[in-house]
């Protein structure tokens, strides 16, 4: 009879700790869920996505681009070497530039697609540039027909990224300005 006693006041304790227990998790939750503001967290995530966005110069990208494709497409190449380096060095800007965003925190569904779509534009560029490595590879091996292919792969590309950076400024602007009208209401 003791030991039954003994169980009984056991499962009487435990019911008690498991209660607790929920009240505290329940109690947490719902402070959370008072003190968690949506837009605040979005509008953090816009302005930093766009200060990273904007971070990179159009017009020094499609200058380098062009550039590039001009030397390799126009044989104007006075430093093979030079070639190769700005290649390189459009390799890993655009590399950085696409993971960059990698580490953007999305607080809603519509800004982790945002963040997706600049991850795609910074894929598009990392594509563009490595195509156009593989043209001037081609063309130093003599293989016109894969520099052909490759160097309208390069430019196809750009142009996708470019378009796509143009999109992504927009809807990023256009989300910052929505987000800005609910944080002042």
């Amino acid at each position: 009879m003791k030991i039954d006693q003994n169980i009984k006041d056991t499962i009487k304790a435990s019911v008690v700790i498991v209660t607790v227990i929920i009240l505290i998790v329940s109690g947490i939750e719902i402070y959370n869920a008072v003190t968690y503001n949506e837009a605040e967290e979005s509008y953090g995530f816009l302005k930093l996505a766009q200060t990273l966005h904007n971070d990179l110069d159009d017009n020094e990208v499609r200058d380098n681009f062009h550039n590039l494709f001009t030397n390799i497409s126009y044989n104007q190449i006075r430093n093979p070497k030079e070639i190769d380096s700005s290649l390189n060095t459009g390799l890993r800007l655009m590399r950085d530039y696409k993971e960059r965003y990698y580490s953007l925190y999305s607080p809603t569904e519509e800004m982790r697609a945002i963040k997706e779509s600049l991850v795609d534009e910074g894929s598009l560029f990392l594509s563009s540039y490595s195509y156009l490595r593989k043209s001037w590879e081609s063309k130093n091996n003599n293989d016109y027909d894969a520099y052909l292919l490759n160097i309208e792969q390069a430019v196809q590309y750009f142009n996708d990224a470019m378009d796509l950076r143009v999109q992504n400024g927009e809807e990023l602007s256009q989300w910052k300005m929505k987000i800005e009208a609910e944080l002042s209401n």
